[in-house]
């Protein structure tokens, strides 16, 4: 028998999202699944990502009832009314980013879609989302802002692993996630973890972790354990990933999530 769940947290990249190279990022069939579940029960967004008006408009189009952004830094509902929000501290922020510019990292801020680096030359990334960004000097990064997260990336796996230890001894009130198969960290206030932020809304919606079912591939989805989360990765997932999840389910690809989901629901939609 199924196991059922009265709420799902969807993350986007590597999971939701299976036509990162496709101008619409997402296929029909995805969507499609995405609505029928939300007809029934919450499929909510739980991404890295920004509220931005890419995410909302996603939101909006699955109706999903809230959007968990930035590891749960920035929460809110469908019309983006703020519900949560916590940032990394003006004096904190300095330091990390002298820190990783001492080191010749790159860094993007609060998911906005722009690169700083020490030069604007020599930008080689062959991720999609990187082709798209500007990018700018260290000198130009304005960090006289409410910041709620850094991405940092220039690394192999091994060396990025060390840095979120790094990190996570010199600014223990922060806290570190790799993402992108390894090559990136995500840096956020210590109370922003996908977990917490998922465990806010079920607050809100009256529903233990237990009995709701989180889906993703990366570091910062695996934080749902700590908040007990029952949780299912991609078979695109790195393998300490795959091997700390309950479950290992398709790959994102071809709309991986929404056969599986379309099966679990026993929707009965046709690809």
């Amino acid at each position: 028998m199924k196991k059922q769940y009265k709420a799902y947290f969807i993350d986007l990249d590597g999971t939701f999202l299976d036509l990162p190279y496709d101008e619409k990022q997402v296929s029909d069939f995805n969507v499609l699944v995405a609505q029928k579940i939300n007809e029934k029960k919450p499929l909510i967004i739980s991404t890295g990502r920004p509220n931005s008006p890419f995410v909302m408009d996603l939101a909006k189009k699955i109706n999903a009832p809230y959007v968990i952004g930035q590891n749960g830094a920035v929460i809110v509902d469908q019309k983006n009314n703020l519900l949560r929000l916590r940032l990394i501290e003006d004096k904190i922020a300095q330091e990390l980013k002298n820190f990783l510019e001492e080191r010749g990292l790159y860094y993007t801020i609060n998911g906005d879609e722009v690169i700083y680096g020490k030069s604007v030359h020599n930008f080689t990334f062959d991720r999609p989302w990187a082709q798209k960004f500007v990018k700018k000097t260290y000198a130009e990064a304005n960090i006289q802002r409410d910041i709620t997260r850094f991405l940092t990336f220039g690394l192999d796996i091994e060396s990025i692993a060390n840095l979120a230890k790094e990190i996570e001894i010199k600014f223990p009130m922060l806290r570190t996630h790799t993402v992108s198969k390894g090559y990136s960290l995500e840096i956020t206030n210590k109370e922003s973890t996908k977990g917490i932020g998922n465990e806010f809304i079920c607050s809100l919606l009256n529903l233990k972790p237990q009995e709701t079912l989180h889906l993703g591939d990366s570091g910062n989805d695996i934080s749902v354990k700590e908040n007990n989360f029952n949780f299912y990765a991609m078979a695109n997932a790195p393998e300490n990933i795959k091997k700390m999840a309950d479950a290992v389910i398709n790959n994102y690809e071809n709309s991986g999530l929404g056969l599986f989901l379309n099966d679990l629901e026993d929707l009965e939609l046709k690809i």
